[in-house]
């Protein structure tokens, strides 16, 4: 029996670059500063190599990046017009949904099996001459094995209605997260070429009015506390973390911080406390076990309900914050802070980048 292991080191780079567009309408020429996110693996085997795994990794991810910054694209209109251009929109697409056909795997091979139990008990329902369960496990089985056609026609469908030129002439309310135009004019009383920020229209300012919603590189996260605004001095990190990226490493001060960890503590034992209750409510509930069964069920639940239970529930109770993927593939995210006063420095920070102040 051959016993492989390995350390695996991961790495993620961001970067920008500058994309010209000609209008296809009105031709006018500007452009717009896209941004990326490139991500990269090394593994070294019997954690031998270890620097040379780790450099690998960041080989991998710059040129990840550089790849995206090549051929991604954003749904930028046009200064003037209003117009994106049709080649944009069809890059965007095929960018969306693009995992959506691993779905289809997944519904064949749980639905052979939920056909299974379906007929089974449709059998004891009509009895095993019927008909019955025959045809609906023939009709579920089918479904489920044509999932990859009607998964094909379901991501076309939901790929054309990505358009924002559909109100045009007016101008399209573009995915939150867009870079402004940029365009050169003349300043009017200095006669000087300057670059002016055209902002995009939002079909959500209620959520712009509350969240920062960023791109990666947008905005610098102030080194005061999030929750008093007083000076930081340490940063968030929960004591029990799901993987490296579960916590985001927000600004605290010494007596926030010990604060969330106490609550974080009291929160997590009364989640572990209520596991267990349910865990024995349950071990007791079910008949015909010994008690060699009612101990043995009493463990296994519990043991994954506190596991569960405190990995998941005291992280998002006593946060001091709340982050929210927009767009995983665009890097974009949403995060709000315990003080409005922190979350609105980031949102002057995004207003002000994208030419909204």
């Amino acid at each position: 029996m051959h016993l492989y292991f390995a350390k695996v080191f991961s790495a993620t780079v961001f970067g920008s670059r500058t994309k010209h567009v000609t209008c296809e309408k009105c031709e006018t020429q500007f452009c717009y500063e896209l941004t990326r996110v490139g991500t990269g693996t090394g593994q070294a085997p019997y954690f031998m190599g270890q620097a040379s795994a780790a450099a690998r990794a960041q080989a991998e991810a710059h040129e990840h990046l550089a790849k995206r910054l090549e051929h991604d694209v954003e749904l930028v209109p046009c200064p003037n017009c209003g117009w994106v251009n049709e080649d944009m929109v069809k890059k965007y697409r095929k960018r969306k949904y693009r995992h959506l056909p691993w779905l289809s795997g997944v519904i064949a091979v749980l639905g052979f099996f939920a056909a299974l139990f379906l007929g089974a008990g449709l059998a004891r329902v009509f009895g095993r001459n019927s008909d019955v369960p025959w045809i609906a496990r023939l009709v579920l089985l089918a479904a489920c094995l044509s999932s990859p056609i009607w998964i094909f026609l379901l991501r076309s469908w939901l790929r054309r209605r990505i358009n924002p030129n559909r109100t045009h002439p007016r101008r399209p309310a573009v995915p939150l997260g867009t870079p402004p135009a940029l365009i050169e004019r003349n300043d009017p009383h200095t006669g000087e070429r300057r670059v002016e920020l055209v902002p995009n229209r939002c079909d959500k300012p209620e959520l712009l009015a509350s969240w920062a919603v960023y791109r990666p590189g947008q905005v610098e996260f102030p080194r005061v506390c999030c929750v008093c605004m007083t000076p930081a001095s340490t940063n968030y990190r929960s004591p029990f973390k799901v993987n490296k990226g579960s916590d985001f490493p927000v600004p605290l001060c010494g007596p926030c911080y010990s604060r969330v960890r106490r609550r974080w503590w009291l929160f997590a034992l009364a989640v572990a406390g209520a596991a267990i209750g349910l865990a024995a409510l349950l071990a007791k509930a079910v008949p015909g076990l010994d008690d060699f069964g009612r101990w043995a069920l009493f463990c296994v639940v519990a043991l994954f309900a506190v596991c569960f239970g405190v990995a998941v529930l005291p992280n998002l109770i006593c946060r001091p914050y709340r982050l929210r993927v927009v767009d995983a593939d665009r890097g974009v995210f949403r995060f709000k802070a315990s003080s409005r006063a922190y979350t609105g420095l980031l949102i002057d920070q995004v207003r002000q980048s994208n030419g909204d102040v």
